[in-house]
């Protein structure tokens, strides 16, 4: 901030950078089985389900290196 409380430059480049540069949006639909591959850069993701029926849910994912990243998601009420 500067002398009268306005941003300054770097924080227009950091908000950039931090919400769109940096951030990953992505959307898929699952195969018959209902399982899904995706390829992103290691970090923390927030995986939100949408069921056929309207549920939604979210869910935690760390994508790590050197690591094998899978995982499984259960919706309650839903295929099971």
């Amino acid at each position: 901030m500067d002398q009268e409380y306005r941003p300054k430059p770097v924080y227009h480049m950091l908000d950039k950078l931090i919400n769109q540069t940096w951030k990953t949006t992505s959307s898929a639909q699952t195969d018959d089985r209902g399982t899904l591959s995706f390829r992103e850069v290691w970090g923390k993701y927030e995986i939100t389900l949408n069921s056929p029926d309207g549920k939604i849910c979210v869910f935690p994912a760390h994508v790590r290196r050197n690591e094998d990243n899978k995982w499984v998601f259960t919706v309650e009420g839903y295929g099971n």
